[in-house]
């Protein structure tokens, strides 16, 4: 029945088209029981459709693309799992032939709009994921460098760019590649080039072609070169060939023929009876090694351009590593930096366009010392949340100072009020706070109590320690009598009258029970003989 259904749905509902045509509503979202058998016939109807395909040698992608269309829909509306396209395009990719997975992938790339939307792209992202890496193995990179390049920008449009997966956090190198180096036995005798013929042979001899060569190695591996003595023999080395390449600078129409041309179409060497329109076709250059082909090598700007930029690369990774404690210092450092500005120089004097090249180039490694930054605060996220619907929006025109507010604090003549008065920008805002809820006027008693122990020469308190001659406590004091006895703060107003003499007007017990100190003899007299009258008393009792 499942299949019957599906296969009714590619003849009637579905059309060759870039959309689908099926009504919303002809069908309902089905149980987990028959969306896995919706799922299996899907499956088995793709499989049954590359066989027919493979048998009668007929292109896959004809009756194909309806299915895919009909897998789609059904994602896109819950009718199946949204899962269900990415697996079955994992089968389509694995059961097809080279030449119909390209056009497979096509059709991926024209509907990455409706694949990457959250409700399918949560259950197929690495179902994607490992489809496209399988494709990316069965694909040479030197042939199809461009359907890989495709690949790769297909991957970065579905998954954001701090996708752990796609990230070289620890910037590891490809140390598998190695650059062969043909001995001289293998080029042949026989084999002659245009200047030998004519007489004219300008041979590399061989210790700069094991210098030249051997560089490579250090390129493919550049933590070797953090070292001390290996980057004083790579120093050796590069001094040697940027020696060659001054003492030999190229011309404007300068070209070599030293190297093989390798075509996405043949993958063998293009032939000069090909037209310019072939030529173009051209996706990846591959140089020979063969010493007896250096020296014209060395004539092609391209070949020297290509060098040249595996050295910016290299000096940039030893001044930028991923882990800074790796970066070189002293000598090494400083070698570092005469090699690059060497290599600069050569870069813009050589042609086609040297200046301009080397501009895009510094540009380029500027914002390379961005991503090295990146990686080194171990890749936060660029991604920005959307702002919730009921969040407050934030002001546009913010609050300009006031002219009128001193740019320095002001100076009123005591440093205490200084203080109080530099609490806050605003008074009112001062009283107003949340902050001075606690804090509050002291009682006369509390307050005064000081005062009256020092009262007393049985405590011993020297004339000059103690609080009367404090001016901001007595200013205090006038404060907090002006508030609660007007009558004593009064009388406190004359310059003969200290806080002593104000202490029997604010508690009259203390005529009675304390010894009050007068300035005046005749006071002293009087409190003597009060003191004497009541020890007499104490003794008859």
């Amino acid at each position: 029945i499942a299949d019957g259904l599906v296969m009714q749905a590619l003849d009637e509902g579905l059309p060759s088209g870039k959309g689908v045509s099926v009504q919303s509503g002809v069908l309902e979202p089905l149980g987990a029981d028959l969306k896995a058998l919706l799922e299996h016939c899907l499956c088995s109807l793709a499989a049954q459709l590359l066989h027919e395909a493979s048998v009668q040698s007929t292109p896959t992608i004809t009756p194909l693309n309806r299915l895919l269309f009909l897998a789609l829909w059904l994602s896109d509306n819950s009718v199946t799992e949204p899962g269900v396209i990415f697996t079955l395009l994992e089968q389509v990719m694995e059961g097809c032939s080279l030449k119909d997975c390209v056009e497979v992938f096509g059709w991926m790339e024209s509907q990455r709009g409706v694949l990457c939307a959250d409700k399918l792209w949560r259950r197929g992202k690495l179902i994607m994921l490992r489809t496209c890496n399988e494709f990316l193995r069965r694909l040479s990179k030197s042939t199809n460098t461009v359907l890989c390049g495709r690949i790769l920008i297909l991957l970065a449009h579905f998954f954001p760019l701090t996708e752990r997966s796609a990230l070289n956090l620890h910037s590891k190198t490809n140390l598998h590649p190695t650059t062969i180096e043909e001995e001289e036995e293998e080029c042949g005798d026989s084999m002659e080039t245009g200047d030998e013929a004519s007489g004219k042979v300008d041979p590399v001899d061989r210790s700069f072609h094991l210098r030249f060569w051997g560089l490579q190695n250090t390129f493919q591996d550049p933590l070797s070169v953090l070292g001390i003595e290996k980057f004083q023999k790579f120093e050796s080395d590069l001094t040697q060939v940027l020696k060659v390449f001054e003492s030999d600078p190229l011309r404007e129409q300068g070209s070599g023929s030293g190297l093989a041309v390798v075509s996405s179409k043949a993958g063998r060497k293009e032939e000069d009876s090909k037209t310019g329109a072939q030529q173009h076709q051209v996706v990846c250059v591959k140089y020979l090694t063969s010493r007896k082909l250096l020296h014209l090598q060395l004539r092609d700007p391209a070949f020297r351009r290509h060098f040249l930029l595996q050295c910016i690369i290299l000096t940039h990774f030893a001044t930028r590593p991923p882990k800074p404690e790796l970066a070189v210092k002293g000598e090494v450092l400083a070698g570092v930096h005469a090699l690059e500005a060497r290599v600069w120089a050569l870069l813009e004097t050589m042609p086609p366009h040297g200046k301009e090249f080397a501009a895009t180039l510094r540009t380029i490694m500027n914002r390379e010392n961005n991503w090295v930054d990146w990686k080194r605060e171990q890749c936060p996220t660029f991604e920005k949340h959307l702002v919730p619907e009921d969040a407050p929006l934030p002001s546009l025109h913010t609050k300009r100072p006031s002219l009128t507010r001193p740019l320095k604090a002001p100076r009123l003549g005591n440093t205490e009020i200084d203080r109080l008065w530099s609490l806050s920008s605003s008074n009112l805002a001062v009283l107003s706070s949340h902050q001075r809820a606690h804090v509050h006027a002291p009682d006369l008693p509390s307050f005064f109590a000081p005062v009256i122990e020092e009262m007393d020469p049985e405590n011993g308190f020297e004339d000059e320690y103690k609080h009367k001659n404090n001016k901001v406590f007595c200013w205090r004091a006038h404060r907090l009598l002006a508030t609660n006895n007007l009558a004593t703060f009064s009388k406190m107003v004359g310059a003969d009258y200290d806080l002593d003499q104000a202490m029997p007007l604010l508690f009259p017990e203390l005529s009675k029970t304390e010894t009050i100190p007068d300035k005046s003899s005749k006071g002293n007299e009087l409190i003597e003989d009060v003191k004497i009258s009541q020890k007499n008393q104490i003794e008859e009792a």
